[in-house]
């Protein structure tokens, strides 16, 4: 988690001042997502490559397999 730093606060908090109705019901929204986004990293572990079905999969650069073609 970040550490809070009282003058970054205050810096957004004078941003948020200057937003309207519907934008602060963005950023809220926003806001929601990225702490989901942050919960489902921490549990979410793939355990199997869904298209081959190997443990712990690498990341293959660019989608491509060591044949030379692209993955799906």
């Amino acid at each position: 988690m970040a550490m809070f730093n009282p003058d970054s606060f205050a810096t957004i908090t004078k941003k948020i001042a200057l937003l309207e109705e519907y934008q602060l019901k963005m950023v809220d929204e926003f806001i929601d997502d990225l702490i989901k986004v942050n919960a489902d990293g921490r549990t979410h572990v793939i355990q199997y490559c869904p298209k081959c079905g190997v443990k712990h999969p690498r990341t293959i650069k660019a989608g491509f397999a060591g044949s030379g073609k692209q993955l799906r």
